[in-house]
């Protein structure tokens, strides 16, 4: 998005995003590995966590998401994440999806409840597990919709591998 779009550029380039990122990994300097744009209305987005950091690894992602509409009304539209849940040990890096029930999961029973404002920043592990809920019947009403930018940050020093299979779309430039 940011390579097509001056509007993103200039927020990756000046905004305070880096600088949060980088003090909250604990690292000098964070680079984009991946970005994407998120429009909803769409019909949620199951228990998952991020495997698609681009040509990185899990240690060396952290991910993003900067609201630009307000959502988290009646808890839809806004992502819900288990907390602590970056350090269960029993899902693998391959898995997308999970059932919250299955493995150490359980032991994860905390979960945050977030309403969003435009502008607000949410900073996560990309090991976390997390959710976007859609309304019942996935029937969004008129005038809700939720854009966020979002994406993977690559931490200092990270090593670019070629993951091959579904990796290969978040890293289509083809380093």
């Amino acid at each position: 998005t940011w390579m097509t779009n001056d509007g993103f550029r200039d927020f990756l380039y000046y905004s305070p995003l880096g600088h949060i990122a980088s003090q909250l990994a604990r690292t000098p300097e964070v680079r984009v590995s991946t970005d994407m744009l998120l429009v909803n209305p769409n019909k949620g987005f199951g228990w998952h966590q991020d495997n698609q950091n681009g040509p990185i690894d899990f240690p060396e992602a952290i991910r993003w998401w900067v609201a630009m509409d307000r959502c988290g009304e009646d808890n839809f539209g806004a992502p819900e994440y288990l907390l602590g849940s970056h350090k269960n040990t029993s899902v693998s890096k391959e898995a997308v999806f999970v059932t919250p029930e299955s493995g150490d999961l359980p032991d994860y029973t905390r979960s945050t409840t977030y309403q969003p404002e435009p502008g607000d920043l949410i900073i996560w592990d990309s090991r976390t597990i997390h959710r976007i809920v859609a309304p019942p019947g996935q029937s969004w009403e008129e005038g809700t919709q939720r854009r966020a930018l979002g994406g993977t940050l690559a931490k200092f020093g990270a090593t670019y591998l070629n993951k091959g299979g579904a990796s290969a779309i978040s890293d289509l430039a083809g380093h």
